[in-house]
């Protein structure tokens, strides 16, 4: 009897160890819970988490510089008409550079400075053709700059005008009497002195414009 018990309990014992007794098997690695943080045995980028505030690459890529202006915005047609207006003061300083040895050369009957009274003549008319049509409505005082710009150069056209009919005269009747008591001569002389004046008005106008738009900032005197 007692041995019987014994072997019950012995096998009630054994049941007991097979079935309720042992833990359960632990695996041998764990797939990261997508979300959690990565540690170290966790590849970067594992994670489809983006960080609060960042900007996917595709987006970031096509954003553009912050502040950039669009293009053929405001600020780029202002610059477009700053360039203009600085494109035809470089070729009015052209033909001013031209003038004076033109005068010069057909004081000494030379035909070369009749010569070239003529094409500096024709150069201020164009430049004047092009000052009455300058779009200058987006820049600041614009319309100050054209009107200044386009009554300097207008005197200007008319003093290259009037030398070269001096000078047509002087050479065609063989370079001889005073220069200075010209009637065309002096009408030349007194139109320099109004597109003087003008010119500088002008350049008052352009040199804030220029340092704006990194222009050059003329003097009077050049152009």
């Amino acid at each position: 009897m007692v041995a019987a018990l014994v072997l019950a309990a012995g096998a009630l014992y054994f049941v007991w160890s097979m079935v309720g007794g042992r833990s359960a098997p632990t695996p041998e690695a764990r797939p990261p819970v997508r979300g959690t943080a990565i540690t170290a045995d966790e590849p970067a980028g594992a994670t489809d988490a983006i960080p609060t505030g960042a900007i996917p690459t595709d987006v970031a890529a096509s954003a553009g510089p912050l502040g950039a202006g669009t293009t053929g915005g405001p600020d780029a047609e202002a610059a477009r008409q700053a360039g203009a207006v600085d494109d035809l003061l470089a070729d009015s300083s052209l033909a001013r550079s031209r003038l004076n040895p033109a005068i010069a050369a057909a004081s000494a009957c030379r035909a070369s400075g009749l010569s070239d009274l003529g094409d500096v003549t024709a150069d201020r008319r164009d430049q004047l053709a092009r000052a009455r049509a300058l779009d200058t409505g987006a820049l600041p005082d614009g319309l100050a700059l054209k009107q200044a710009l386009t009554e300097a150069l207008g005197a200007s056209y008319d003093a290259d005008e009037a030398f070269l009919t001096w000078a047509r005269r002087h050479l065609g009747g063989g370079c001889t009497g005073s220069v200075e008591d010209d009637a065309d001569y002096q009408r030349g002389l007194a139109r320099s002195g109004d597109a003087q004046r003008a010119k500088g008005r002008a350049i008052e106008a352009w040199t804030p414009i220029a340092a704006q738009f990194g222009r050059k900032g003329w003097q009077a005197n050049q152009i």
